[in-house]
């Protein structure tokens, strides 16, 4: 009915084996992959937000300077003035 000592530890090593990342060249276990890669990701999250503000503030230069170019100064709330 119940298998040899020898027979559910070799269960058991197969199973514990899939808590890895499988036959990976690497020792990290599936939880240690599994935070590098989410580490990864929100690094390259950060550099596309980073890009984003970058053009947002050149965007940002480029109005005022059209704006103080064409005589009008737009206010905070979308207004003109001259």
């Amino acid at each position: 009915m119940g298998c040899s000592p020898s027979r559910a530890i070799e269960g058991l090593a197969v199973h514990v084996k899939y808590l890895g990342v499988g036959d990976a060249a690497t020792t990290m276990g599936a939880i240690e992959y599994l935070a590098t890669a989410v580490e990864r990701g929100s690094s390259r999250i950060a550099d596309a937000g980073d890009a984003i503000a970058g053009a947002i503030e050149k965007l940002a230069v480029k109005v005022e300077s059209a704006s103080e170019t064409i005589g009008q100064r737009i206010t905070e709330d979308g207004s003109t003035r001259q």
